[in-house]
């Protein structure tokens, strides 16, 4: 079941996905963010997208990301 918590980190997923400069991120911290299975889809989904083209490095460690979160 999903926690308030794991709800709002998703609506910050979301925010900062519809960020002016999004687009030209080249490297993406976001450790140690509680971001669970469910954030991991959005930015997975983002990827497949081509929303971050540049996109070189992305860092999740430290996260609630599960085996079916990497699995995105």
């Amino acid at each position: 079941p999903q926690t308030f918590l794991d709800r709002i980190v998703q609506e910050n997923i979301k925010g900062f996905i519809n960020a002016p400069g999004y687009r030209s991120v080249i490297e993406l911290n976001l450790s140690s963010n509680k971001i669970g299975d469910d954030g991991a889809k959005l930015l997975a989904d983002s990827l497949v997208k081509g929303e971050m083209p540049k996109l070189k490095v992305l860092h999740l460690h430290g996260n609630k990301i599960t085996d079916k979160g990497y699995g995105f």
